[in-house]
């Protein structure tokens, strides 16, 4: 963590392409982290296969995050393929930096959920595993600290 902090740092206090360097290498270390930053990460977008109108909808709230998407053989590229299952869409998300996996996986959108799924999707790229927006994780109960009884 003390890593992926220094590198959001260094992308802070620099611009251009030295600071998409160190935002890459913070997603690298912390994908999680970058979301809560003030800082926009670059990625190459591939859509395979035809877009129905839905699936531009999607496409549409994902561009309107805070991430950037370009052409540039130096930045991660996201591949997302839609598959239509019955009255839902199942989004495939692969996201690869160089020749390294570094997130997949399906997101579920059902026919009722599709307002904010672009959201949703953005946040999978980044390892965040929200099932709706604005939720938040599940706190993690405390150990209960043992009483010590006796006179110290």
């Amino acid at each position: 963590m003390l890593m992926a902090r220094a590198y959001q740092g260094l992308a802070l206090a620099t611009g251009g392409e030295q600071q998409q360097k160190y935002i890459q290498q913070l997603y690298s270390l912390y994908p999680q982290l970058v979301p809560f930053t003030d800082l926009s990460m670059s990625f190459n977008l591939t859509v395979e296969g035809q877009v129905n109108e839905a699936q531009e909808s999607i496409l549409d709230e994902l561009r309107d995050t805070n991430i950037n998407f370009i052409s540039a053989s130096n930045v991660p590229t996201i591949r997302l393929s839609f598959i239509q299952s019955g009255q839902a869409l199942d989004v495939h998300y692969f996201v690869q930096s160089g020749n390294e996996p570094v997130q997949q996986g399906v997101l579920r959108i059902e026919e009722s959920e599709r307002s904010g799924a672009g959201k949703l999707l953005a946040y999978r790229l980044f390892g965040i595993q929200k099932s709706k927006i604005g939720e938040k994780p599940l706190s993690v109960p405390q150990p209960k600290q043992e009483k010590n009884e006796k006179p110290v």
